[in-house]
């Protein structure tokens, strides 16, 4: 595979079937890591605003990154992601997650270690949208 096709290649992004707000994106990320088990630690940063009340549950989340970590007495895997915003509509929802691999890279030229944890992470994410198919109706497109 050439350089340019390498770099157009996209398997490191997961789109969701439907929109995903802040405070949906902090239930998912919760899910993923019980699936993973208690082996599996979560980092999330945000910017913007997600506020939790029972009069109104606030979210004008902009962007939202992390990693996530599992650790294994046999090995240690990490991979850093963004969520990513539609180009239509870029304000309120996330239509997917990104990997994050170096320019010119696909989940290939990951360490085998981290390419299974994102292989995992498509799969919960897959479970994750079956068993929530319609908890909401935002659209991510």
């Amino acid at each position: 595979m050439s350089f340019l096709d390498r770099l157009f290649k996209d398997d490191s992004t997961i789109n969701f079937p439907r929109g995903v707000d802040g405070n949906e994106a902090k239930k998912f990320f919760e899910f993923i890591r019980e699936k993973i088990g208690n082996d599996c630690r979560i980092s999330l940063n945000y910017s913007g605003e997600l506020e939790l009340a029972s009069y109104s549950d606030r979210d004008n989340v902009k962007t939202m990154y992390g990693d996530i970590t599992v650790s294994r007495e046999d090995r240690y895997s990490s991979t850093s992601f963004s969520l990513v915003k539609p180009q239509k509509k870029p304000n309120g929802v996330f239509s997917g997650l990104k990997f994050r691999v170096p320019v010119g890279f696909d989940l290939e030229g990951l360490h085998p270690f981290e390419r299974d944890l994102c292989g995992r992470v498509r799969e919960i994410t897959k479970e994750y949208f079956t068993v929530n198919n319609s908890r909401s109706g935002n659209s991510a497109s």
